[in-house]
């Protein structure tokens, strides 16, 4: 009757799937930031840029202020 049928995972088949995903979930980020750096900024130096490091630029700045 057209009925679809859809396999199950049992727990351990499951758990290493999501332990797989999560794998390729945390390598992609820095790697998607790295391709996003690379196309935004002309300047090499700029690449490396982080709010950490802004910020101790700016508070640095604001003592000779």
């Amino acid at each position: 009757m057209g009925m679809k049928k859809h396999s199950r995972q049992c727990a351990c088949d499951r758990k290493a799937y999501e332990e797989e995903q999560k794998y390729f979930k945390e390598k992609e980020h820095p790697e998607l930031v790295s391709r996003n750096a690379s196309i935004c900024f002309d300047e090499s130096r700029m690449e490396e840029w982080t709010f950490e490091n802004g910020n101790e630029l700016f508070s640095s700045k604001s003592d000779v202020l």
